[in-house]
């Protein structure tokens, strides 16, 4: 988990999520976001380059509170989380 100061923020985050080697390069994720069990943003086909999946969000759609990142694939599913303070 990750704890990022909303007054910290610029106006774009990017998110950077490593994922390990054994997962096949060039594979796509869909890309869930939720907040507090409630669902944000999905993204359909979101693509892994260089063993990572690349997010940039803009700082209005990220309030306060508890964010969990989700990435499916037809065999795999990774959760990363992190915190608006």
């Amino acid at each position: 988990s990750s704890f990022l100061k909303q007054n910290e923020l610029t106006e774009n985050i990017l998110f950077r999520l490593n994922l390990p080697s054994s997962v096949k390069s060039q594979q796509n994720f869909s890309t869930t976001i939720t907040r507090e069990n409630e669902v944000i943003l999905v993204i359909p086909n979101s693509k892994l380059q260089n063993q990572e999946i690349r997010l940039l969000l803009p700082k209005s759609s990220l309030k306060l509170g508890d964010y969990r990142i989700t990435l499916n694939s037809d065999s795999e599913k990774y959760s990363f989380y992190f915190s608006i303070q």
